[in-house]
């Protein structure tokens, strides 16, 4: 291996990287190539979706708030 290449980066990928990259979100390490851990891509990516369903309802649906989309109209008062 040449001296010049970071432990980790190499050709030999069982060498572990000794500073790996971090998930912004939560400082768990991820594999290269990746910009977040496993568990907060899945909620970003869950977040985005249901922000797309709830803006593509109103638009196309304004009368129809579905309990799934829009849980907030369901909750129910507790003084």
């Amino acid at each position: 291996m040449r001296a010049d290449v970071k432990p980790g980066w190499g050709i030999d990928p069982t060498v572990p990287d000794p500073d790996p990259r971090r998930c912004p979100s939560c400082g768990v390490a991820v594999l290269p190539g990746r910009a977040q851990c496993h568990a907060c891509y899945l909620r970003a990516a869950q977040l985005t979706r249901a922000y797309t369903e709830r803006a593509w309802m109103t638009r196309n649906f304004p009368g129809l708030r579905p309990r799934a989309l829009f849980p907030e109209d369901y909750e129910e008062v507790t003084r």
